[in-house]
């Protein structure tokens, strides 16, 4: 996506996420599914707290690509040199 950020820096990521209304989140049934949490009636995300999804977020060796844009809240999870695998758009 033309524009787009990647990052590992934890402080950007949190400030983007809650900028946004969103809750660091795992997909129901993994461990380590990480999502972003909008919308409080997404019944197949568990709400976790900051330092366990930067705990799996760093263990897995995940960059997080996003939209500036204030109004965005396109982002993806990506692995460091390999093909984007987890999408996280809403």
């Amino acid at each position: 996506m033309a524009g787009s950020i990647s990052t590992q820096d934890h402080e950007v990521i949190r400030k983007w996420v809650e900028d946004r209304k969103g809750k660091p989140a795992i997909v129901n049934g993994t461990e380590s599914m990480l999502r972003v949490k909008f919308d409080e009636n997404e019944q197949d995300l568990n709400e976790t707290d900051w330092d366990n999804f930067f705990k799996i977020f760093d263990e897995r060796k995940l960059h997080f690509l996003y939209d500036p844009d204030e109004n965005s809240r396109f982002f993806k999870f990506i692995y460091a040199g390999h093909k984007e695998r987890q999408t996280g758009q809403r």
